[in-house]
């Protein structure tokens, strides 16, 4: 379950890595969109990371 789970936050960083490249480029309503990705990709990593270590445990009894 581990590894399926690592590389959900994987894929969205590569997608808000290309954003982030083309983000100069990118009028003001795309960039208010892009920081809301980015609001969204921290929880998401937060929520990954409190979620990884309590199946690590529930797998390892």
């Amino acid at each position: 379950m581990q590894k399926k789970l690592v590389w959900i936050p994987a894929v969205n960083f590569a997608i808000l890595f290309t954003y982030f490249i083309n983000y100069r480029q990118l009028p003001s309503e795309q960039k208010k969109f892009i920081s809301g990705l980015l609001w969204a990709f921290a929880a998401a990593v937060i929520i990954t990371i409190s979620i990884l270590p309590r199946s690590g445990r529930t797998n390892s009894k």
